[in-house]
């Protein structure tokens, strides 16, 4: 009876530590995160080219540095005369892109969305073809299975004929998601801490009646 009692006063504890513990760091944690997503999101809805740009000068940065890095490397170690001709040609190509990203951010992203575009006609292409492959396999086939075909291809031709306005809906878009996910994560933080507060009053309770 007393080790029960024991093990019961000790697990009562151990719970009650571990759930604090968990939430006043991980709630802390999980309302800064929804607080600087739902920051980003409202700047990126406001100022989208801006933030496009700034991502796009920052991945030219770290290709940056990551060449320069690896230039240094070669110049301390000896490596094998295969290892450093892939390492001098990957530090080459990373720095000229890296170097293109810093001078001319908005050409990189309309090449992306060019890129884009490029990507679903090939998709609906590739569609077409199987499409048309299943029907000449089978007796009985409807016309309007190529309705998805010609809808991705419609698609991917507006994405190259207007990228700047399919650019503007995708930035909208990843902009109401981080809204979104900062709004959730608040509500759910709120969540977590009326919760947490309902379930350690009980334990508190009980710790007091042992100590009795």
């Amino acid at each position: 009876m007393y080790l029960y009692l024991t093990n019961h006063f000790t697990d009562t504890h151990l719970k009650k530590d571990t759930m604090e513990h968990s939430f006043f760091i991980k709630k802390e944690w999980l309302l800064f995160e929804a607080i600087l997503s739902l920051a980003i999101g409202i700047l990126f809805w406001l100022y989208p080219s801006v933030f496009v740009e700034a991502a796009v000068m920052l991945i030219g940065i770290s290709a940056v540095i990551y060449a320069l890095i690896a230039f240094i490397t070669i110049l301390k170690h000896q490596y094998a005369a295969g290892a450093k001709q892939a390492v001098i040609v990957s530090a080459t190509i990373a720095f000229l892109v890296g170097i293109i990203l810093l001078v001319a951010p908005a050409l990189f992203v309309n090449f992306l969305i060019i890129f884009l575009g490029l990507i679903v006609i090939a998709f609906g292409v590739i569609q077409t073809a199987e499409i048309q492959f299943i029907r000449k396999q089978r007796k009985h086939f409807s016309a309007l299975h190529f309705l998805s075909p010609v809808v991705i291809l419609i698609a991917g031709i507006i994405i190259l004929l207007k990228p700047a306005q399919v650019a503007d809906i995708i930035e909208k878009i990843c902009a109401l998601g981080m809204i979104y996910a900062g709004l959730s994560g608040i509500i759910y933080t709120l969540h977590i801490k009326k919760d947490s507060i309902e379930v350690i009053n009980p334990l508190n309770n009980n710790t007091n009646q042992h100590d009795e």
